[in-house]
C-alpha cells in the first residue's frame, strides 16, 4: 500500500493502479471504490480531499482495488448497479443488468399502456428482479410474476423489490422456463418479457468481468443458443392471452434467428425489432393468438 494518506492522493494512487491494468474509466472505478471503503459517496471525497484516510479505510480501498484489477465487476465490488433510473442490488451469482436492457423495459411500459385494466406480465428469468421492479415502478396498475431458476438470483430479486416497494405487485417464483406451462396452468398474461441466456460462449471460455458473472445466466446450461427462444415461445403460446405479446432480448446478429424460432413456435405478424443505442437490433417483439381459457381474478 501506498504511503499516501490523504484523500486526494490516496484516489490518484489507485487510479494510477487501476489503469496500469488496462481498466476502462479507471479514475471512475477508482473513485467509486474509495467511497466504498470509506461508506460515503463520490461527492464527499471532493469536499473531503486533503483529509487524511485511514490505515484501515486504505487497507479496505487496496483490497477492493485489486479484485477490480482482477477484473471482479465494480457492480460487484460495491454491491449495487444503477438500471432505469433505480438503483439495485447485485452481487456475485446474479448478472449485472445493463443498459440494454433499458430498451426492452421501455417498449414494454408502451405495451402495457395499451392494455386494458391491471396487465399482467411474466418476467422470465429475472435475475435482480429489474425489469420486474422496473416494470411495476413506472406503471402503477402492472403486477408482475418474475421468476428464475436460480435461489441466488431470487435473493437479490427480493431485496429490490422491497427496496422500491412493490412487493405487493411483484410476486417471485423459482422457476426454470421450460416449467413454466405447467407451473402456471390457470395464469393468463398480457406481456412476457425476457433476457435469457443468449451469450455464445468463445472458445477458450469468458475472460475479463464476464468470467465472474454466473454462466447460467450468460448461456445457460447444456442449450444451443435457439432452444432457449424455442422455449420461451412455447410458454408464450400457452399463457398470453389473445394478443398478448412477447418481447425478448437478443444479442448481436441474432435477431433473424430468434424471430424465425419464435414464428416456429406460433409467434404472429408483426414482428418488430428495436436497436440499442450502438444501433444493434437489440429487442424482438411479436404477437401471440393466445390460450383460449379466460384469466383468473388473481392469478398472481
Amino acid at each position: 500500500m501506498t504511503a499516501a494518506r490523504t484523500l486526494q492522493s490516496v484516489l490518484e494512487w489507485g487510479t494510477r493502479r487501476l489503469a496500469a491494468r488496462g481498466v476502462e474509466e479507471a479514475r471512475l472505478d477508482a473513485e467509486l471504490l474509495l467511497a466504498q471503503a470509506l461508506g460515503t459517496d463520490r461527492a464527499a471525497l471532493f469536499r473531503r480531499a486533503e483529509e487524511d484516510v485511514p490505515r484501515e479505510q486504505r487497507r479496505a480501498f487496496a483490497l477492493l482495488l485489486r479484485r477490480r484489477r482482477a477484473r471482479v465487476p465494480l457492480a460487484y465490488l460495491v454491491g449495487r448497479r444503477e438500471f432505469y433510473g433505480l438503483d439495485f442490488a447485485v452481487g456475485e451469482g446474479v448478472l449485472v443488468p445493463r443498459p440494454e436492457t433499458e430498451e426492452l423495459v421501455s417498449w414494454a411500459l408502451e405495451v402495457l399502456r395499451g392494455r386494458p385494466g391491471r396487465p399482467l406480465v411474466l418476467d422470465a428469468g429475472t435475475g435482480s428482479g429489474n425489469i420486474a421492479v422496473a416494470l411495476a415502478r413506472n406503471d402503477a396498475r402492472a403486477r408482475v410474476v418474475a421468476v428464475d431458476r436460480s435461489a441466488t438470483a431470487l435473493a437479490y430479486a427480493r431485496q429490490n423489490v422491497f427496496r422500491h416497494g412493490v412487493a405487493g405487485r411483484v410476486h417471485l417464483c423459482c422457476l426454470d422456463v421450460s416449467a413454466l406451462a405447467h407451473a402456471l396452468p390457470h395464469a393468463r398474461f398480457d406481456l412476457l418479457v425476457s433476457n435469457p441466456p443468449y451469450v455464445e460462449p468463445p472458445e477458450g471460455g469468458f475472460r475479463d468481468e464476464l468470467s465472474h458473472e454466473p454462466r447460467l445466466a450468460l448461456c445457460g446450461r447444456g442449450m444451443a443458443f435457439p432452444e432457449v427462444y424455442a422455449r420461451l415461445g412455447a410458454a408464450a403460446a400457452a399463457l398470453l392471452l389473445p394478443g398478448g405479446r412477447l418481447l425478448v432480448e437478443v444479442g448481436a446478429g441474432q435477431a433473424r434467428r430468434v424471430r424465425a424460432v419464435l414464428a416456429a413456435a406460433g409467434g404472429c405478424a408483426p414482428f418488430e425489432e428495436r436497436c440499442d443505442l450502438a444501433g444493434i437490433p437489440r429487442v424482438v417483439s411479436c404477437v401471440f393468438s393466445g390460450a383460449t381459457r379466460p384469466r383468473p381474478e388473481n392469478p398472481a
